[in-house]
């Protein structure tokens, strides 16, 4: 329920064919805009959200992660070494 339109695939509008649902879902996460918002919003419910204080603690005691974090909000992309050490999932 507390997914992004594009992450349910329901982001067109009512009436949308499948193939027209699942084109636009496709270029939501191919896109480097649309996979930082999907990324963006992941990163948020685990760190802002009711469940955050372990990822906030994390932020807060890791340069490694702070440093990542400053290279994503750069809109670099994160290695999966990097993802997979920060203990992540790719969106």
């Amino acid at each position: 329920m507390n997914r992004l339109p594009a992450e349910r695939g329901d982001g067109n509008k009512k009436g949308a064919s499948a193939k027209d649902v699942l084109a636009r879902s496709l270029a939501v996460r191919t896109s480097t805009t649309g996979r930082h918002f999907l990324q963006s919003a992941w990163m948020a419910r685990r760190v802002y959200g009711r469940i955050g204080k372990p990822g906030r603690r994390f932020l807060l005691s890791s340069s490694y992660a702070r440093e990542m974090a400053t290279s994503w909000y750069r809109g670099e992309d994160l290695p999966l070494r990097a993802v997979l050490r920060l203990g992540g999932a790719e969106v």
